[in-house]
């Protein structure tokens, strides 16, 4: 299959060339037919393609042989002598070469690329702390104040006002005057003391509680709830009291006026006396005695704990590497150029 390919290129390539030489390339052709080229071109051997066939002519043809080295001079100056030469097509045809292409098989080495990658993980670790909350018991007191209070009597001297008032009798008439003797209503009012057993209220505020348990997510909290509230205790004590007592007595008085008269009450008279009692009096001695209350309550306390995390990080390795080196053989176009002259047989 390959030389089949390498045939109908090397024919394809001598057909475009003679198309484009038109009849003078024809013609070169026709020249050909009895000769062989092997060994002509000056591409063969030497240095810039002077050839070996032309050195074999300088013998018998001596001004030919100066003649093809300034042809070949000029030649390579054109060609390797300097960059700013063209070499298209159109600037070969200036000069006066001729060239066709030749198609030659170079032997390459070709490779497979291979890329072979590998997968792997690879586990990396980090500290994170996480919250938690712990259950602790904690005493959580608070402070109340009790009244305490006694009572105590004092003895005390008391300047009291009483007030006396009697009836006075009156006697009128004419008559000689004569005295005698007549009895009026005179009261006083006095206090008496009892000694009496009395109910005796005691009353203080306290904090009533009520507790009921709350639940938060996975936890139990007591809340609690205060208010407050007045006791009064009543117990029985002995009292002294006192009651007003009023005690009325006739009093005799010698009433003078005129003898036959008939006495009469007259009108009442009333006058303030002072006079000193002895009473106790309630004196009431009250202080506040503070009272520490303590219990055992439940809270939850925030903890860090350090808790490691794991992931796993994918890896990807892959080296390129050349495998199946083969060798294969490829055409190259390759372009020959000559300048056809008669000492070659080429001229046209």
């Amino acid at each position: 299959m390959v030389s089949i390919v390498k045939n109908i290129l090397l024919i394809a390539l001598i057909g475009s060339a003679a198309a484009a030489g038109g009849p003078q390339a024809r013609r070169v052709t026709v020249l050909r037919d009895g000769r062989s080229l092997l060994n002509t071109f000056p591409f063969n051997s030497g240095a810039r393609g002077v050839g070996k066939s032309l050195e074999d002519h300088a013998e018998g043809h001596h001004e030919h042989h100066q003649h093809d080295e300034e042809s070949f001079g000029n030649r390579l100056a054109r060609q390797g002598g300097g960059d700013d030469v063209p070499l298209d097509i159109g600037a070969i045809a200036a000069a006066g070469e001729r060239c066709i292409d030749k198609v030659v098989m170079v032997e390459e080495t070709e490779y497979d690329d291979h890329i072979e990658c590998h997968h792997s993980y690879s586990e990396r670790c980090h500290t994170t702390y996480s919250t938690d909350f712990e259950p602790q018991q904690e005493e959580e007191c608070e402070e109340n104040f009790k009244k305490n209070c006694f009572i105590e009597y004092k003895k005390i001297a008391v300047d009291e006002t009483v007030k006396f008032c009697h009836t006075p009798l009156v006697c009128e008439g004419e008559g000689p005057e004569e005295c005698k003797t007549v009895y009026e209503s005179e009261c006083e009012t006095r206090y008496h003391e009892h000694d009496v057993q009395d109910d005796v209220v005691d009353c203080e505020t306290i904090q009533e509680e009520k507790c009921e348990d709350v639940t938060q997510g996975y936890t139990t909290e007591q809340k609690c709830t205060k208010w407050p509230k007045q006791v009064c205790t009543s117990e029985k004590k002995n009292v002294k009291k006192y009651s007003p007592e009023t005690e009325c007595k006739k009093v005799a008085r010698q009433l003078c006026g005129p003898s036959g008269c008939v006495p009469q009450p007259g009108p009442e008279e009333c006058f303030d006396k002072t006079e000193t009692i002895i009473q106790e009096v309630p004196e009431e001695n009250c202080n506040l005695e503070p009272q520490k209350a303590c219990k055992q309550v439940t809270k939850l306390v925030p903890n860090l704990k350090p808790v490691e995390e794991c992931v796993d990080v994918p890896k990807e390795v892959c080296a390129r590497s050349k495998k199946n080196p083969r060798k294969v053989q490829k055409p190259v176009v390759k372009k020959w150029c000559y300048v056809p002259s008669a000492a070659s047989g080429l001229a046209a």
